[in-house]
């Protein structure tokens, strides 16, 4: 599945990266807001914007794949390569996009949570908070690590965090998504 899925190969020679996308108990999957939806122009932030080799070069999902004991898919790990196009202070990423990452990073969970469930329909952020630990370096290979805590009906409570190499926390957040049909949109 690793060769098949686009980005990957960002982060195949990265021997840290390595143990990440070769770990049996998650799944790699392509970042649904990096592929454009050409009709309507959905995504084109991720999926054109910041899709360059200036900005976020690569970025992979891989997602815990579920089991007897804990059988909702309801936890990511994805890479990405952030580079300088990025930049809000020299070699620091700006606090907005470092914002956007958490934000999608757990929407999308979030998503892919629902549809392991059967249910279909898309979210919105209902509530974010973010917390800057440390600087967001650039240009620089992080890891985001995302989880969902609670699910109330429409309601899903997550939160994630944005690490370095060694693990350090850089940034984090907990939010809250709510289930809407499209329509509602």
């Amino acid at each position: 599945m690793c060769d098949q899925v686009p980005e990957v190969e960002v982060f195949q020679s990265i021997p840290w990266c390595q143990s990440f996308l070769q770990d049996p108990n998650y799944e790699i999957e392509s970042t649904s807001s990096r592929i454009y939806k050409h009709n309507t122009r959905e995504d084109a932030l991720l999926a054109e914007t910041l899709k360059t080799d200036d900005t976020i070069k690569g970025w992979v999902s891989l997602y815990r794949r579920p089991t007897e004991s804990q059988p909702l898919k309801d936890e990511v790990r994805a890479l990405l390569s952030l580079s300088p196009g990025l930049n809000g202070y020299p070699r620091v990423c700006h606090g907005g996009i470092v914002a956007t990452i958490l934000d999608e990073v757990l929407s999308i969970l979030v998503s892919v949570c629902r549809r392991a469930q059967g249910r279909h329909g898309d979210n919105v952020t209902a509530y974010l908070n973010i917390t800057y630990v440390k600087p967001v370096p650039t240009p620089g290979v992080l890891l985001v690590k995302g989880k969902i805590h609670k699910i109330e009906r429409r309601k899903n409570f997550a939160n994630a965090e944005i690490v370095n190499e060694q693990g350090v926390v850089l940034a984090k957040a907990e939010g809250l998504f709510v289930s809407v049909q499209r329509e509602k949109l």
